[in-house]
């Protein structure tokens, strides 16, 4: 009996790589996994096998028997191809994204008024104003627009040019001021759940280290009682462009929000920016749009401004939204309004554009 061969009560059990030796050698196999040129195998049952071999060997065995245990997939052509989809990968990390603010320019506006009160620089010749009394004095300014109460609103190109329309007292035949517009030098913010047994004088008093020249008191309208009742939030003028993040009163820190007001519209043409008062259209029914008054209506509801099936007055309707959008990208960026106007409705568009149909 050979040495290799142990005695079980079943029968003999064969070493397995003793039994791999004898098959090499006599099926002349070349195996490209290690190379057994080095084992010498005697005429007799015992082998010299190094233990380095020994173990080299048993990899190889190991391999193929997981070789069985691992089936090759449709999808996948070759062997390896089936061990690499076995194997868990780690997930890969995400980038953040950091978002660039790009910071925009500052902006030089100015009004221009006449000393003479019946005198509207705004009614005047444009062309006349712009390109040869402006262009005289202070050189060609970026955009020139008329306000409402008929004054100039001047834009200018960089600070010398604000500095020299400042100092201007007089364009052509006509004596002027030169004003900087509220907003541009002035901002107006929120703070909220105030104390109620604080007064105005007492707030203001406190917050006269962060520049505030007025405190107003807010309401709200209360359905169940049908009337304005006093809230907890006040309303601070602050006598600087910017606004601060925080304010301090008493022992609590209040952060500032900026105050965006509510669209004009008006009650006879239901248009938005201006008042009844200001109004020379002829008057529209807030619920359907039609040229009539509005109690006497009974026809089914439809916007004026947006041709949307809900009256003119609605909170949802997306012309009152744009507006909004608007006054808070004035409020915000200091900007006049028709520039506002201008990119809010070109974002909207793209907007439009760019969602599934």
């Amino acid at each position: 009996m050979d040495d290799s061969q142990h005695f079980t009560g079943s029968g003999y059990e064969v070493d397995p790589l003793e039994e791999y030796m004898h098959n090499l050698q006599d099926t002349h196999v070349d195996t490209p996994h290690k190379n057994f040129d080095s084992i010498s195998v005697r005429s007799g049952t015992d082998s010299e096998v190094s233990t380095s071999e020994y173990e080299a060997a048993h990899d190889w065995q190991t391999q193929r028997h997981k070789k069985r245990k691992i089936n090759i997939s449709p999808g996948l052509k070759t062997y390896s191809e089936s061990v690499q989809s076995t194997i868990k990968k780690a997930p890969t990390r995400r980038r953040l994204e950091v978002k660039k603010t790009v910071s925009k320019a500052k902006k030089f506006f100015a009004v221009v008024t006449c000393d003479d009160t019946e005198t509207k620089l705004g009614l005047k010749n444009p062309i006349l104003i712009k390109q040869k009394l402006f262009k005289k004095t202070v050189g060609i300014i970026k955009t020139l627009n008329k306000t409402k109460t008929g004054n100039l609103f001047v834009e200018c190109f960089d600070v010398n040019q604000f500095n020299e329309l400042k100092k201007l007292n007089k364009l052509g035949e006509w004596e002027i001021r030169v004003n900087i517009p509220k907003i541009m030098s002035t901002s107006v913010g929120c703070i909220y759940r105030t104390p109620s047994d604080i007064s105005i004088d007492q707030v203001k008093e406190a917050l006269e280290a962060y520049n505030v020249i007025k405190v107003e008191e807010m309401f709200f309208y209360d359905k169940v009682k049908k009337q304005k009742v006093l809230s907890a939030t006040l309303k601070l003028y602050f006598n600087t462009p910017e606004l601060p993040e925080r304010v301090n009163l008493g022992f609590t820190s209040y952060k500032v929000k900026i105050f965006v007001k509510k669209p004009i519209q008006c009650f006879k043409c239901q248009g938005y920016g201006h008042m009844q008062n200001e109004c020379s259209s002829k008057e529209i029914c807030v619920r359907c749009g039609g040229a009539h008054t509005t109690p006497n209506c009974d026809k089914p509801p439809k916007c004026i401004n947006c041709n949307g099936e809900h009256p003119a007055s609605n909170k949802d309707c997306p012309k009152r939204i744009e507006n909004i959008k608007i006054i808070t990208k004035v409020a915000k960026e200091k900007c006049s309004y028709k520039e506002a106007r201008t990119e809010v409705k070109h974002e909207i568009k793209k907007t439009r554009y760019s969602s599934p149909s």
